[in-house]
C-alpha cells in the first residue's frame, strides 16, 4: 500500500515536472522570439528616396500659392512665380522630412471616396522630382484628425489614405514668402571691419583691429566688443517680415527717401546699407537694402538696438588687465607711489609679487590677487561727456599697471565728487561713474597690502 503510494506521488511529481519543463521551452523557443510589447511597432516610410536625390520641389500652401524650386551645385533657387533666392534652412527642413516621412497609421488601404479627409481638393500638395526623373511625385495632405495630432494624407494616384504627424503642417505649408532668401543684408560678417549708424541728428562709428571693437566717433575710446558683436550679429541675421513692394521708385511714402536711421557694415571696399523709416500700420517698420530695389519691413526689436546712445557702445570695464596676466602695479595714491612687480618663479613653484617702493619686500600673494580682482572688475554703471565736477582733474587715485607677454600699458585715474564715484582712462574723453562699494572695496584691499 505503501509502495503504491509512493509510486503515485512519484508519478505527479514527473508529469508536474515535465510540463514545467516544456513551459520553458515553450517560452525560450516561441515568446522569446516576439518583439517586446514595449518597443514601438516598425514604422512604413511614405518614401524611399534620400534627401541628396531631390533636385525639384513643387509646394502648394493652403492659401493656394504654387512656388517651385531648382538646386543647381548644391544651391537652391525659386524659379517660379519670380526668380529668387531661396531660404536653405527651410528648403532642408523640407526635403529631410519627405526622405523621412514616416506613416502613423494606414487609414484605409484603397479608400473609395477620399472627401472626407479633405484629400480631393487638398490643403497641401508637397511635389518632388529626383535626380534624372521627369515627373514630379506628390504628397498631398488633407484635413486634421479629429484630435488634431495626426494629418490626413496620401501620395497622388494612390487610394491609400494614412496618417503623419501633424506638426509637419508647419514644415510642408509654406509660401513662397517663406520659402524665399528673407536676409535683410548680405555681407561676410567674418571681414567687416566697420559698423556706422547715422540718424537722430547723431553719428556713432565702431572700428575694428586687432580683435577688437573701438569707437571712433561721436569719441574715440574703446568699445564694447560684446555689444558691437551682438549688433554685428543681428545685422547680419535679421530677416524681413513682409515685402511691401518688389520695385518702387517712391521712397518718400515709407520715410526712406530721408530715412530716421541709416547703418552700414563696411568690409574693405565693400559696403551694405541698411535705411531704416517710418513705422508701419502693423507696428513693424519700412526698410530697404540700398543695393536693392525693394521695400520691406522689419521687427521693432532691430530698431530698438539702433536707437541706443552711444556710451552703450563704450567699454564698461576700466581695465584690460586680468589677474592672471598682470606683470607689474603702480598706484599713487594719498601722496605715496606703491609699486608691485611679478617675480616669475619655475615651473613647479608659484609666480610671487613683491613690493618695489617706498621699500622692497614680499607680499602675500592671496593679498595681491584680491587687490588685482578688485580692480580689473572695476566697471562703469554710466557715462558722462565731461569731466567737470568729477574731480579728475586732480585725481585721488592713479593707477598704472602692465600686463600681458608685450608689457602693455595702461593708467586709469579714479576720484570722488559729492559722494560719487568717477574714473577714467587717462587718454579717454568724459567720465564713467563707479560703484561706491566697488571702490570703497578696492582702497581696503590696497591699505591691508601696505
Amino acid at each position: 500500500m505503501v509502495a503504491t503510494t509512493l509510486i503515485r506521488d512519484l508519478r505527479s511529481t514527473l508529469l508536474l515536472l515535465a510540463g514545467f519543463l516544456g513551459l520553458l521551452a515553450y517560452i525560450y523557443f516561441v515568446e522569446s522570439k516576439r518583439p517586446s510589447s514595449s518597443e514601438p511597432e516598425p514604422t512604413e516610410n511614405v518614401f524611399s528616396i534620400e534627401t541628396d536625390s531631390i533636385v525639384a520641389l513643387q509646394i502648394t500652401a493652403d492659401n493656394g500659392e504654387t512656388t517651385t524650386l531648382e538646386t543647381s551645385d548644391g544651391i537652391w533657387k525659386i524659379v517660379s512665380p519670380r526668380s529668387l533666392d531661396a531660404d536653405e534652412s527651410e528648403i532642408s527642413a523640407i526635403t529631410s522630412s519627405l526622405s523621412s516621412l514616416s506613416i502613423q497609421r494606414v487609414v484605409e488601404e484603397a479608400s473609395q471616396d477620399l472627401e472626407p479627409f479633405g484629400l480631393i481638393k487638398p490643403q497641401i500638395d508637397v511635389a518632388f522630382r529626383l535626380n534624372e526623373a521627369e515627373e514630379f511625385k506628390h504628397l498631398l495632405i488633407g484635413r486634421k484628425t479629429p484630435t488634431g495630432g495626426n494629418l490626413y494624407a496620401s501620395v497622388e494616384g494612390e487610394n491609400r489614405v494614412f496618417l503623419i504627424s501633424g506638426f509637419l503642417d508647419n514644415t510642408f505649408n509654406r509660401t513662397t514668402f517663406d520659402l524665399r532668401n528673407k536676409a535683410v543684408l548680405r555681407f561676410d560678417r567674418d571681414t567687416v571691419d566697420a559698423l556706422e549708424i547715422t540718424g537722430n541728428d547723431r553719428t556713432i562709428r565702431l572700428e575694428k583691429g586687432a580683435g577688437e571693437w573701438f569707437l571712433t566717433a561721436p569719441w574715440k575710446t574703446r568699445g564694447d566688443y560684446a555689444i558691437a558683436e551682438g549688433l554685428l550679429g543681428r545685422l547680419s541675421t535679421v530677416q524681413m517680415q513682409s515685402i511691401v513692394m518688389e520695385e518702387t521708385s517712391t521712397l518718400d511714402e515709407f520715410g526712406l527717401e530721408h530715412p530716421e536711421i541709416t547703418v552700414t557694415a563696411s568690409a574693405g571696399g565693400s559696403l551694405a546699407t541698411l535705411m531704416i523709416g517710418e513705422e508701419s500700420p502693423d507696428n513693424k517698420f519700412y526698410a530697404r537694402d540700398t543695393t536693392r530695389p525693394m521695400v520691406f519691413t522689419i521687427d521693432t526689436a532691430l530698431v530698438n538696438e539702433l536707437n541706443k546712445e552711444a556710451s552703450e557702445y563704450r567699454r564698461k570695464e576700466l581695465f584690460e588687465f586680468r589677474p592672471f596676466n598682470s606683470n607689474r602695479l603702480e598706484i599713487n595714491h594719498d601722496d605715496q607711489i606703491v609699486t608691485f612687480e611679478k617675480i616669475e618663479n619655475t615651473e613647479d613653484q608659484e609666480d610671487q609679487w613683491r613690493q618695489l617702493n617706498p621699500s622692497r619686500r614680499d607680499v602675500e600673494r592671496d593679498k595681491m590677487d584680491d587687490l588685482l580682482t578688485k580692480l580689473s572688475n572695476l566697471r562703469a554703471s554710466s557715462f558722462i561727456e565731461s569731466r567737470a565736477n568729477t574731480g579728475l582733474a586732480a585725481p585721488l587715485v592713479t593707477i598704472t599697471v602692465q600686463f600681458g607677454e608685450d608689457n602693455k600699458e595702461e593708467s586709469v585715474i579714479l576720484s570722488k565728487h559729492e559722494h560719487e564715484v568717477f574714473g577714467s582712462h587717462v587718454d579717454e574723453p568724459g567720465a564713467a561713474k563707479i560703484n561706491l562699494q566697488a571702490f570703497d572695496e578696492t582702497l581696503d584691499a590696497l591699505d591691508k597690502l601696505k
